[in-house]
């Protein structure tokens, strides 16, 4: 082989090397900027803006979901669905904390041959 048969070669190689990585990356970077919609957003508000030491604190929690959409209540109609809860990690001498959960709905949906209790 002479040379130039070899820089060609060369050449040749390192062009179906680059086209492969550009065929395999360029997807995966297209896939990376496209972003789910949100279906749900959470938000926390106190009912004071500060409380005394070992003092009861109440928070208001709330989740806005998507028209459309649901999340199935604390206490969902069959034992397979999974219980929408919040939970907290917080130190532990902050004592026990208790949440109150809002009345769910009972909704029918094509996918499930009896009502649900969703929010």
């Amino acid at each position: 082989m002479t040379t130039s048969e070899i820089r060609r070669s060369l050449k040749l190689r390192s062009t179906v090397v680059a086209l492969s990585l550009l065929a395999v990356l360029a997807p995966s970077a297209a896939f990376a900027k496209i972003k789910a919609p949100e279906r749900a957003a959470f938000a926390a508000s106190f009912d004071k803006t500060s409380y005394p030491a070992g003092a009861a604190v109440r928070v208001l929690t709330s989740v806005a979901i998507a028209p459309g959409w649901h999340v199935n209540s604390t206490k969902p109609t069959f034992e397979y669905l999974i219980p929408t809860q919040i939970t907290l990690q917080l130190p532990e001498d902050w004592g026990p904390y208790a949440f109150v959960y809002p009345p769910s709905q009972v909704a029918k949906f094509g996918f499930a041959d009896e009502p649900l209790s969703v929010y």
